[in-house]
Protein backbone atom coordinates (compact mmCIF):
# COMPACT_ATOMS: atom_id res chain seq x y z
CA UNK A 1 0.00 0.00 0.00
CA UNK A 2 2.22 2.39 -0.45
CA UNK A 3 3.23 4.97 -2.22
CA UNK A 4 6.09 7.03 -0.26
CA UNK A 5 4.50 10.63 0.63
CA UNK A 6 4.87 13.22 -2.15
CA UNK A 7 4.72 10.77 -5.11
CA UNK A 8 4.62 12.17 -8.62
CA UNK A 9 1.00 11.08 -9.19
CA UNK A 10 -1.55 13.47 -9.37
CA UNK A 11 -3.32 14.39 -6.31
CA UNK A 12 -7.03 15.68 -8.04
CA UNK A 13 -8.23 14.06 -11.05
CA UNK A 14 -9.35 16.88 -14.05
CA UNK A 15 -13.30 16.50 -14.21
CA UNK A 16 -15.61 18.53 -15.62
CA UNK A 17 -16.18 21.70 -13.50
CA UNK A 18 -19.20 22.05 -11.02
CA UNK A 19 -18.39 25.81 -10.36
CA UNK A 20 -16.21 26.96 -7.11
CA UNK A 21 -16.71 24.75 -3.57
CA UNK A 22 -17.48 26.25 -0.38
CA UNK A 23 -14.37 26.03 2.09
CA UNK A 24 -15.54 24.16 5.23
CA UNK A 25 -14.53 26.52 8.12
CA UNK A 26 -15.97 24.84 11.28
CA UNK A 27 -16.20 21.11 11.73
CA UNK A 28 -18.20 19.89 14.19
CA UNK A 29 -17.32 16.16 15.78
CA UNK A 30 -19.90 14.81 17.50
CA UNK A 31 -19.63 11.47 16.63
CA UNK A 32 -17.04 8.00 16.62
CA UNK A 33 -19.64 5.22 15.46
CA UNK A 34 -19.99 2.39 17.91
CA UNK A 35 -16.33 3.47 19.49
CA UNK A 36 -18.01 6.03 22.19
CA UNK A 37 -21.19 3.88 23.93
CA UNK A 38 -19.35 0.66 23.13
CA UNK A 39 -15.42 1.19 24.20
CA UNK A 40 -16.52 -1.16 27.28
CA UNK A 41 -16.25 -3.99 24.88
CA UNK A 42 -12.16 -2.89 24.19
CA UNK A 43 -10.34 -4.23 27.22
CA UNK A 44 -8.61 -1.13 28.84
CA UNK A 45 -10.18 1.44 27.02
CA UNK A 46 -12.06 4.41 27.68
CA UNK A 47 -14.12 7.29 26.40
CA UNK A 48 -11.37 9.39 27.61
CA UNK A 49 -8.79 7.18 25.95
CA UNK A 50 -11.14 7.39 22.44
CA UNK A 51 -11.33 10.94 22.53
CA UNK A 52 -7.67 11.52 23.53
CA UNK A 53 -6.83 9.28 20.52
CA UNK A 54 -9.10 10.72 18.10
CA UNK A 55 -7.85 14.62 19.25
CA UNK A 56 -4.34 13.78 19.16
CA UNK A 57 -5.15 12.56 15.60
CA UNK A 58 -7.12 15.76 14.58
CA UNK A 59 -4.43 18.04 16.32
CA UNK A 60 -0.94 16.06 15.13
CA UNK A 61 -0.18 19.09 12.76
CA UNK A 62 0.22 22.71 13.69
CA UNK A 63 -2.62 24.64 12.56
CA UNK A 64 -2.49 26.19 9.03
CA UNK A 65 -4.66 28.73 7.37
CA UNK A 66 -6.53 26.18 5.79
CA UNK A 67 -7.52 24.14 9.02
CA UNK A 68 -11.26 24.58 10.05
CA UNK A 69 -11.65 25.30 13.01
CA UNK A 70 -13.40 22.39 15.49
CA UNK A 71 -16.20 22.17 17.13
CA UNK A 72 -16.24 19.52 19.93
CA UNK A 73 -18.97 17.20 21.21
CA UNK A 74 -18.80 14.40 23.32
CA UNK A 75 -20.99 13.06 26.06
CA UNK A 76 -21.06 15.10 28.92
CA UNK A 77 -17.46 16.98 28.42
CA UNK A 78 -15.31 14.16 27.72
CA UNK A 79 -13.76 15.96 24.50
CA UNK A 80 -12.78 18.69 26.79
CA UNK A 81 -11.18 15.86 29.35
CA UNK A 82 -9.57 14.68 27.23
CA UNK A 83 -8.47 17.90 25.78
CA UNK A 84 -6.71 19.08 29.16
CA UNK A 85 -4.73 15.79 29.72
CA UNK A 86 -2.98 16.44 26.44
CA UNK A 87 -2.06 19.80 27.45
CA UNK A 88 -2.39 19.76 30.59
CA UNK A 89 0.04 23.04 32.39
CA UNK A 90 3.13 21.35 33.63
CA UNK A 91 6.52 23.54 35.06
CA UNK A 92 8.59 25.25 32.66
CA UNK A 93 11.55 23.63 33.41
CA UNK A 94 9.60 20.69 32.52
CA UNK A 95 11.39 18.16 29.87
CA UNK A 96 8.04 17.17 28.68
CA UNK A 97 6.44 20.56 28.00
CA UNK A 98 3.96 20.34 24.74
CA UNK A 99 5.07 16.69 24.95
CA UNK A 100 2.72 15.94 21.44
CA UNK A 101 3.89 18.86 19.71
CA UNK A 102 0.01 20.43 19.26
CA UNK A 103 1.19 23.40 20.48
CA UNK A 104 -0.03 25.48 23.13
CA UNK A 105 -3.85 26.19 24.28
CA UNK A 106 -4.02 29.85 23.31
CA UNK A 107 -3.00 28.43 19.59
CA UNK A 108 -6.51 26.46 19.01
CA UNK A 109 -8.71 27.92 21.99
CA UNK A 110 -8.01 31.65 21.56
CA UNK A 111 -7.52 31.88 18.23
CA UNK A 112 -10.95 30.52 17.59
CA UNK A 113 -10.02 27.36 16.63
CA UNK A 114 -11.91 25.17 19.20
CA UNK A 115 -14.87 25.32 20.86
CA UNK A 116 -16.73 22.58 22.97
CA UNK A 117 -20.84 22.03 22.43
CA UNK A 118 -21.72 22.17 26.12
CA UNK A 119 -25.34 20.80 26.17
CA UNK A 120 -27.01 18.94 28.88
CA UNK A 121 -25.91 15.35 29.34
CA UNK A 122 -28.93 14.02 27.70
CA UNK A 123 -28.86 16.43 25.43
CA UNK A 124 -28.09 14.92 22.07
CA UNK A 125 -25.70 17.94 19.84
CA UNK A 126 -27.73 18.10 16.54
CA UNK A 127 -25.16 17.49 13.48
CA UNK A 128 -26.58 20.55 11.45
CA UNK A 129 -27.79 23.86 13.28
CA UNK A 130 -30.84 25.66 11.51
CA UNK A 131 -28.66 28.80 11.72
CA UNK A 132 -24.93 28.49 12.70
CA UNK A 133 -22.94 31.53 12.74
CA UNK A 134 -20.66 31.16 10.08
CA UNK A 135 -20.68 29.91 6.72
CA UNK A 136 -18.67 26.56 5.88
CA UNK A 137 -20.03 24.74 8.48
CA UNK A 138 -19.61 20.44 8.55
CA UNK A 139 -20.40 17.80 10.71
CA UNK A 140 -18.76 14.15 11.31
CA UNK A 141 -20.60 11.21 11.18
CA UNK A 142 -18.61 7.59 11.40
CA UNK A 143 -18.92 4.00 10.56
CA UNK A 144 -17.70 1.47 7.57
CA UNK A 145 -16.27 2.79 4.33
CA UNK A 146 -18.53 0.55 2.24
CA UNK A 147 -22.19 1.16 4.12
CA UNK A 148 -23.77 4.53 5.39
CA UNK A 149 -25.21 3.58 8.59
CA UNK A 150 -27.43 5.91 10.26
CA UNK A 151 -29.36 3.21 12.59
CA UNK A 152 -32.82 2.26 12.10
CA UNK A 153 -36.22 4.60 12.95
CA UNK A 154 -36.36 3.97 16.43
CA UNK A 155 -32.11 4.83 16.35
CA UNK A 156 -31.48 7.15 19.38
CA UNK A 157 -29.25 9.88 19.67
CA UNK A 158 -26.83 11.16 16.95
CA UNK A 159 -27.16 8.28 14.67
CA UNK A 160 -31.20 9.41 13.66
CA UNK A 161 -30.54 13.14 13.71
CA UNK A 162 -27.64 12.43 10.74
CA UNK A 163 -30.65 10.53 9.06
CA UNK A 164 -33.61 12.78 9.39
CA UNK A 165 -31.44 15.53 8.21
CA UNK A 166 -30.38 14.07 5.11
CA UNK A 167 -33.85 12.34 4.69
CA UNK A 168 -35.32 16.17 4.87
CA UNK A 169 -32.75 17.64 2.56
CA UNK A 170 -33.57 15.72 -0.04
CA UNK A 171 -30.36 13.42 0.06
CA UNK A 172 -30.35 9.93 -1.48
CA UNK A 173 -28.68 8.21 1.26
CA UNK A 174 -28.50 4.74 -0.72
CA UNK A 175 -26.77 6.58 -3.82
CA UNK A 176 -24.26 9.01 -1.68
CA UNK A 177 -23.38 5.15 -0.58
CA UNK A 178 -22.76 3.72 -3.61
CA UNK A 179 -20.29 6.64 -4.11
CA UNK A 180 -19.02 6.28 -0.72
CA UNK A 181 -18.10 2.67 -1.59
CA UNK A 182 -16.50 3.22 -5.22
CA UNK A 183 -14.70 6.07 -3.72
CA UNK A 184 -13.11 4.03 -1.08
CA UNK A 185 -11.67 1.35 -3.66
CA UNK A 186 -9.84 4.44 -5.53
CA UNK A 187 -8.70 5.78 -2.57
CA UNK A 188 -7.17 2.54 -0.78
CA UNK A 189 -5.45 2.29 -4.51
CA UNK A 190 -4.07 5.55 -3.95
CA UNK A 191 -2.90 5.64 -0.36
CA UNK A 192 -2.47 9.17 1.17
CA UNK A 193 -4.18 11.28 -1.62
CA UNK A 194 -7.40 12.94 -2.52
CA UNK A 195 -9.45 11.38 -4.64
CA UNK A 196 -12.77 13.33 -6.23
CA UNK A 197 -16.30 12.45 -7.95
CA UNK A 198 -17.94 15.85 -9.31
CA UNK A 199 -21.91 15.46 -9.17
CA UNK A 200 -21.67 11.81 -8.03
CA UNK A 201 -25.51 11.84 -7.44
CA UNK A 202 -28.56 13.90 -7.07
CA UNK A 203 -28.22 16.40 -4.09
CA UNK A 204 -24.45 16.36 -4.30
CA UNK A 205 -22.03 18.76 -6.05
CA UNK A 206 -18.66 16.47 -5.19
CA UNK A 207 -17.31 13.92 -3.25
CA UNK A 208 -13.49 13.33 -1.92
CA UNK A 209 -11.77 10.54 -0.29
CA UNK A 210 -8.37 10.43 1.69
CA UNK A 211 -7.10 6.41 2.58
CA UNK A 212 -4.84 6.18 5.26
CA UNK A 213 -2.66 2.89 5.38
CA UNK A 214 -1.11 3.84 8.93
CA UNK A 215 -5.12 2.97 10.29
CA UNK A 216 -3.57 -0.59 9.75
CA UNK A 217 -5.26 -4.09 8.97
CA UNK A 218 -8.47 -3.43 10.48
CA UNK A 219 -12.04 -4.40 8.19
CA UNK A 220 -13.72 -1.52 7.18
CA UNK A 221 -11.14 1.10 8.08
CA UNK A 222 -8.72 3.50 6.45
CA UNK A 223 -10.94 6.23 4.38
CA UNK A 224 -12.32 9.72 5.45
CA UNK A 225 -15.03 10.91 2.82
CA UNK A 226 -16.34 14.87 1.93
CA UNK A 227 -19.65 15.25 0.65
CA UNK A 228 -20.62 18.49 -0.77
CA UNK A 229 -23.93 19.24 -0.68
CA UNK A 230 -25.84 21.26 -3.78
CA UNK A 231 -26.88 24.70 -2.08
CA UNK A 232 -30.95 23.20 -2.79
CA UNK A 233 -30.27 20.14 -0.74
CA UNK A 234 -28.21 20.98 2.86
CA UNK A 235 -29.61 20.26 5.95
CA UNK A 236 -32.33 22.01 7.03
CA UNK A 237 -32.60 24.50 4.24
CA UNK A 238 -29.39 26.03 5.13
CA UNK A 239 -27.30 27.57 3.11
CA UNK A 240 -24.36 27.35 5.33
CA UNK A 241 -24.65 23.87 6.09
CA UNK A 242 -22.51 22.56 2.99
CA UNK A 243 -21.08 19.40 4.12
CA UNK A 244 -21.35 16.07 5.68
CA UNK A 245 -17.60 14.59 7.08
CA UNK A 246 -17.51 10.81 7.03
CA UNK A 247 -14.61 8.73 8.21
CA UNK A 248 -14.47 4.73 8.14
CA UNK A 249 -13.51 4.49 11.76
CA UNK A 250 -12.76 1.34 14.39
CA UNK A 251 -15.42 0.51 16.02
CA UNK A 252 -15.27 -1.45 19.37
CA UNK A 253 -18.30 -3.70 18.26
CA UNK A 254 -17.15 -4.71 14.81
CA UNK A 255 -13.28 -5.09 15.80
CA UNK A 256 -13.65 -6.54 19.13
CA UNK A 257 -10.97 -8.50 21.14
CA UNK A 258 -7.64 -6.10 19.36
CA UNK A 259 -5.58 -4.89 22.09
CA UNK A 260 -5.84 -1.47 23.07
CA UNK A 261 -3.26 -0.39 21.12
CA UNK A 262 -4.45 -1.39 17.83
CA UNK A 263 -7.71 -0.12 18.64
CA UNK A 264 -6.29 3.73 20.21
CA UNK A 265 -3.55 3.65 17.30
CA UNK A 266 -6.19 3.76 14.70
CA UNK A 267 -8.31 6.30 16.24
CA UNK A 268 -5.51 8.49 15.98
CA UNK A 269 -4.55 7.78 12.26
CA UNK A 270 -8.52 8.46 11.87
CA UNK A 271 -8.33 11.98 13.26
CA UNK A 272 -5.03 12.93 10.76
CA UNK A 273 -6.27 11.28 8.49
CA UNK A 274 -9.25 13.70 8.51
CA UNK A 275 -7.70 17.07 9.23
CA UNK A 276 -5.43 16.48 6.25
CA UNK A 277 -8.26 15.63 3.79
CA UNK A 278 -10.31 18.66 5.17
CA UNK A 279 -6.76 20.76 4.62
CA UNK A 280 -6.31 19.69 1.53
CA UNK A 281 -10.23 20.18 0.17
CA UNK A 282 -9.76 23.74 1.98
CA UNK A 283 -6.32 24.20 0.02
CA UNK A 284 -7.65 23.13 -3.22
CA UNK A 285 -11.08 24.99 -3.14
CA UNK A 286 -8.98 28.25 -2.03
CA UNK A 287 -6.76 28.33 -4.76
CA UNK A 288 -3.87 27.47 -2.24
CA UNK A 289 -1.27 25.51 -3.78
CA UNK A 290 -1.01 21.83 -2.87
CA UNK A 291 1.04 20.23 -0.15
CA UNK A 292 4.70 19.91 -1.32
CA UNK A 293 6.59 16.50 -0.56
CA UNK A 294 8.11 17.90 2.29
CA UNK A 295 4.59 18.67 3.51
CA UNK A 296 3.58 15.12 3.39
CA UNK A 297 6.49 13.53 4.34
CA UNK A 298 6.57 15.54 7.43
CA UNK A 299 2.65 14.22 7.60
CA UNK A 300 4.33 10.58 7.33
CA UNK A 301 7.08 11.68 10.36
CA UNK A 302 4.26 12.71 12.27
CA UNK A 303 2.47 9.33 12.78
CA UNK A 304 5.63 7.59 12.91
CA UNK A 305 6.54 9.28 16.04
CA UNK A 306 3.18 8.61 17.37
CA UNK A 307 3.16 4.71 16.93
CA UNK A 308 6.60 4.77 18.77
CA UNK A 309 5.46 6.76 21.80
CA UNK A 310 2.93 5.04 22.16
CA UNK A 311 4.40 1.77 21.92
CA UNK A 312 6.88 3.28 25.29
CA UNK A 313 4.06 5.03 26.87
CA UNK A 314 2.56 4.35 30.84
CA UNK A 315 -0.65 2.95 28.86
CA UNK A 316 0.85 0.52 26.61
CA UNK A 317 3.63 -0.63 28.84
CA UNK A 318 1.11 -1.45 31.99
CA UNK A 319 -0.34 -4.03 29.95
CA UNK A 320 1.36 -4.87 26.61
CA UNK A 321 4.07 -7.87 27.46
CA UNK A 322 5.90 -7.62 24.50
CA UNK A 323 8.16 -4.43 24.53
CA UNK A 324 8.52 -4.87 28.18
CA UNK A 325 10.44 -8.04 28.21
CA UNK A 326 12.68 -7.14 25.82
CA UNK A 327 13.38 -3.65 27.40
CA UNK A 328 14.04 -5.65 30.92
CA UNK A 329 17.67 -5.88 31.22
CA UNK A 330 18.31 -3.32 28.25
CA UNK A 331 21.80 -1.30 29.64
CA UNK A 332 19.36 2.27 30.42
CA UNK A 333 16.46 0.70 28.45
CA UNK A 334 17.80 1.31 25.21
CA UNK A 335 15.77 -1.31 22.47
CA UNK A 336 17.13 -2.00 19.16
CA UNK A 337 15.04 0.11 16.93
CA UNK A 338 14.93 -2.93 14.16
CA UNK A 339 12.56 -4.53 17.02
CA UNK A 340 10.31 -1.49 16.55
CA UNK A 341 10.40 -1.53 12.66
CA UNK A 342 9.32 -4.97 12.52
CA UNK A 343 6.08 -4.68 13.84
CA UNK A 344 2.81 -4.75 11.95
CA UNK A 345 1.77 -1.36 12.71
CA UNK A 346 5.15 0.06 10.88
CA UNK A 347 5.10 -2.32 8.08
CA UNK A 348 1.79 -0.98 7.13
CA UNK A 349 3.40 2.45 7.24
CA UNK A 350 5.71 1.54 4.27
CA UNK A 351 9.18 2.13 6.47
CA UNK A 352 11.88 0.11 5.01
CA UNK A 353 15.14 1.81 6.54
CA UNK A 354 16.22 2.72 10.14
CA UNK A 355 17.13 6.53 9.18
CA UNK A 356 13.32 7.20 8.51
CA UNK A 357 12.47 6.45 11.93
CA UNK A 358 15.09 8.59 13.77
CA UNK A 359 14.90 10.89 11.36
CA UNK A 360 11.04 10.91 12.73
CA UNK A 361 12.00 10.69 16.36
CA UNK A 362 14.94 13.14 16.54
CA UNK A 363 12.15 16.11 18.46
CA UNK A 364 9.90 13.16 19.77
CA UNK A 365 9.98 14.64 23.81
CA UNK A 366 8.87 11.42 25.15
CA UNK A 367 11.84 8.78 23.63
CA UNK A 368 15.01 9.23 22.94
CA UNK A 369 16.93 7.71 19.76
CA UNK A 370 20.20 7.11 19.16
CA UNK A 371 22.78 5.55 16.31
CA UNK A 372 25.68 3.46 18.09
CA UNK A 373 28.86 2.90 16.32
CA UNK A 374 28.01 -0.04 15.17
CA UNK A 375 25.52 1.14 12.59
CA UNK A 376 22.55 0.12 15.21
CA UNK A 377 19.77 2.29 16.10
CA UNK A 378 18.23 2.51 19.55
CA UNK A 379 15.32 4.28 21.78
CA UNK A 380 14.28 3.89 24.88
CA UNK A 381 11.91 6.01 26.98
CA UNK A 382 12.60 9.42 27.32
CA UNK A 383 15.70 9.74 30.09
CA UNK A 384 15.99 6.38 30.49
CA UNK A 385 12.22 6.69 32.46
CA UNK A 386 11.73 2.96 34.60
CA UNK A 387 9.34 0.98 33.00
CA UNK A 388 5.50 1.26 34.81
CA UNK A 389 4.35 -1.91 37.21
CA UNK A 390 2.51 -4.29 35.04
CA UNK A 391 -1.23 -4.46 35.79
CA UNK A 392 -2.82 -7.28 35.20
CA UNK A 393 -6.43 -7.61 33.69
CA UNK A 394 -9.13 -8.32 36.26
CA UNK A 395 -12.09 -11.08 35.35
CA UNK A 396 -15.06 -11.24 36.36
CA UNK A 397 -18.05 -13.81 35.41
CA UNK A 398 -20.15 -12.46 33.02
CA UNK A 399 -23.02 -14.82 30.95
CA UNK A 400 -21.67 -17.87 32.66
CA UNK A 401 -18.31 -17.51 31.63
CA UNK A 402 -14.99 -15.28 32.70
CA UNK A 403 -14.59 -12.50 30.34
CA UNK A 404 -12.13 -9.37 30.91
CA UNK A 405 -13.35 -6.44 33.09
CA UNK A 406 -14.70 -4.15 32.77
CA UNK A 407 -17.06 -5.75 30.02
CA UNK A 408 -20.20 -3.92 30.44
CA UNK A 409 -21.73 -0.71 32.65
CA UNK A 410 -19.64 2.67 33.27
CA UNK A 411 -16.49 2.85 34.58
CA UNK A 412 -15.19 4.91 37.29
CA UNK A 413 -13.23 8.00 36.82
CA UNK A 414 -10.14 6.36 38.91
CA UNK A 415 -10.39 3.18 35.98
CA UNK A 416 -10.65 5.57 33.30
CA UNK A 417 -7.04 6.66 32.16
CA UNK A 418 -6.01 8.81 29.21
CA UNK A 419 -4.54 7.70 26.20
CA UNK A 420 -0.27 8.34 25.97
CA UNK A 421 0.47 8.69 29.72
CA UNK A 422 4.04 9.44 29.99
Amino acid sequence: QGRRPGGAAKAVEEREPVGPLPPIRRLRVCLLGGTADGCAFQTGVGKVDVASALLRGLTADRPSEADPSLELSFDNGVFERAWWELLKEVPEDSPIIDRWGIGPLSVWDVEGRLRYDRRNPNEATPPFDADPKEDGFASLCAGSASKLHFGHKRSPGILRHFREALAAAGQDVGALEGVQRELAAEAERRPRELVRRDRPCPGTLASFARFSPEIGDLPGCGAAFVHVFEPESRPLGCARNIAMVYAAAPNSWTHRGHVPGTFLLALKAVGSNIARMVREYNRMVGELPSPEAWERAMWWQTDLKAIVEYYFSDKSLKTERFFRERIVGQEDGWLDLEIVKGCPRMMHSSVTVLEELLDALKDSKCVDSKLGEDGRAFVRRAGGKPLPNLREPRKRRYGGGEVPWPARGNRSNSDDPTCWDF
